[in-house]
């Protein structure tokens, strides 16, 4: 992070919004606002995981913050940097990484109907057309395996970083 003052403002400004939509979804995941009942009916633990999802956004941000980490180009952390610091960042993103697979894995395997839009804009010319179910469901396993490899990667070499101290 920067130690620009308005820089951190912001980080913390932006963390605790995903924070409190993070804890806004898993709440209702729950069963927590009965009067707030979302128009779909997904299954409460796809619910519980796009929290989840924000609220490891919201406390990766807080963390980069607090901690102020600087890291370079190659996503390593400056020497100064304690070894506790690199590392927890990356469990938070893990986390992010893994509840936003678990939902695309829910838009492909779940059984159910599901309804997806395509969209393409060119030059002020946005054209919109319904997609069909199958078509979803591709885009979303490809988007699944993608995020999988990553994941298991993310795993790995985080694993490998905690074994090398």
């Amino acid at each position: 992070m920067d130690n620009n003052p308005n820089t951190r403002v912001t980080g913390f400004f932006m963390s605790t919004i995903f924070i409190l939509f993070g804890a806004f979804m898993t709440l209702l995941s729950f069963g927590f606002f009965k009067s707030f009942q979302p128009q779909i009916d997904p299954p409460q633990w796809s619910m519980l995981f796009s929290g989840a999802a924000f609220l490891f956004f919201g406390l990766t941000v807080l963390h980069s913050n607090i901690r102020n980490i600087k890291f370079d180009a190659q996503g390593t952390a400056q020497p100064s940097t304690p070894l506790r610091d690199p590392i927890i960042h990356r469990v938070l993103i893990i986390g992010i990484l893994a509840s936003m697979t678990f939902i695309s894995g829910w838009v492909v395997f779940d059984p159910g109907e599901r309804h997806f839009k395509t969209s393409v804009s060119f030059l002020n010319i946005i054209k919109s057309n319904q997609a069909n179910d199958i078509s979803g469901r591709v885009f979303f396993g490809i988007c699944f395996i993608i995020m999988t490899i990553i994941l298991i990667s993310a795993i790995f070499q985080t694993a490998k970083k905690i074994r090398e101290g």
